[in-house]
């Protein structure tokens, strides 16, 4: 987490924001900004703004961007009566429903043509005293930090999902109109515990991994699966250019992370490609075994395998053998495909004379 908008910090360093004091028709006439923005987003869906919306929405005229908030599917109030709108409104600034007599008040402004997105405009513009305004207030100072602390890209990208967003309520839910709640929930320790669950809603899973390789003339790529559990696999063919690894993931990545290989070898920065995340390993020397690990896929997501690279080794046994040997002879005459692809030792898209020479060379190898 690194803390990059100081300006924002800045104001929310006071633990109140400043309070538009205009009457609703005026703060009608207004134009959006960062802190209407984000009181908008307290007031109407119950959390801090995110990046995405926030750059949306800037410098529209403030009524607009406060019905189209209310009007989102996020929102969710299309089949609520005013008296139930009220109450989502009240419960989202102030922490509980609003009063009977402003309950009968502000729905009959609905009833008269008041808009959601206006209501919430004029409940805090009317609001400018009492505990009610020190608990909205503090719920927009800590919205702020929590906006101001998701500043990567990891954390903005991941900040973005319904999951994400819960995750900003249950932050605001526990802020109150006391100093103390509001220290508590800007507390380093705890913004950085809200991040790191805002960044598991992001989180993908590892599903496969292959080792990728382009065989001669033959148009496309050859993959050789690779295992990411049990018994180690082992590339077979040679890596003239390097050798690719594919990492595939559950979802999108939109963060590829770093790649390390040890012990020997170089890992180029990696590359994301949908769900996947291709990793171009040189300095790989023949029957080597190596680990490559990925670190922070999506900002947080590991992924570690070993795998060996002993040309030859046909049937991934670790040792090269008469049975590769002969496998190698038996796909004489054979198109390279998928399912025989390894077999094609030195990958010239062609099974041949020189594929069962590198095998017999090798011969005996044992992958340590």
């Amino acid at each position: 987490m690194r803390t990059t908008r100081k300006h924002f910090l800045a104001i929310a360093a006071t633990g109140a924001l400043f309070v538009l004091c205009l009457a609703p028709a005026a703060a009608q006439a207004q134009t959006a900004t960062v802190q209407s923005l984000q009181r908008l987003f307290v007031s109407i869906v119950g959390r801090p703004v995110d990046a995405v919306a926030l750059s949306f929405y800037l410098g529209q005229s403030n009524t607009g961007a406060a019905n189209a908030i209310a009007n989102s599917p996020e929102a969710n109030i299309g089949a609520l009566s005013s008296a139930q709108i009220v109450d989502k409104f009240y419960i989202n600034m102030f922490g509980h429903v609003a009063s009977p007599a402003a309950s009968s008040f502000w729905s009959a402004q609905l009833g008269s043509g008041l808009t959601p997105g206006a209501l919430a405009i004029a409940i805090d513009t009317t609001t400018t005293s009492g505990i009610d305004q020190v608990t909205f207030n503090n719920k927009v100072a800590a919205a702020t930090v929590l906006y101001n602390a998701l500043d990567t890209a990891p954390e903005i990208l991941a900040y973005s999902n319904n999951a994400a967003y819960a995750i900003g309520r249950t932050y605001l839910a526990s802020v109150t109109d006391t100093s103390a709640s509001l220290t508590a929930a800007t507390d380093p320790a705890n913004i950085q515990s809200v991040i790191n669950q805002i960044l598991l809603t992001n989180a993908v899973t590892l599903q496969s991994v292959k080792s990728r390789k382009t065989h001669g003339s033959l148009p496309g790529s050859f993959d050789v699966d690779i295992n990411t559990t049990g018994p180690i696999s082992v590339e077979p063919r040679v890596g003239r250019n390097g050798h690719l690894i594919v990492f595939r993931f559950s979802g999108a990545i939109n963060n590829a992370g770093t790649a390390q290989v040890t012990p020997v070898g170089i890992a180029a920065t990696p590359v994301t490609n949908g769900n996947t995340v291709e990793v171009m390993l040189t300095g790989i020397p023949d029957n080597q075994r190596v680990t490559i690990s990925l670190t922070g896929v999506n900002g947080i997501v590991p992924a570690t395998l070993t795998m060996g690279f002993l040309v030859g080794d046909v049937n991934s046994s670790g040792i090269v053998s008469a049975a590769d040997i002969s496998a190698v002879k038996a796909r004489a005459g054979q198109l390279v495909n998928t399912a025989n692809v390894r077999a094609d030792v030195d990958a010239n898209g062609k099974f041949d004379q020189a594929d069962v020479s590198a095998v017999k060379a090798r011969s005996g190898r044992v992958l340590p």
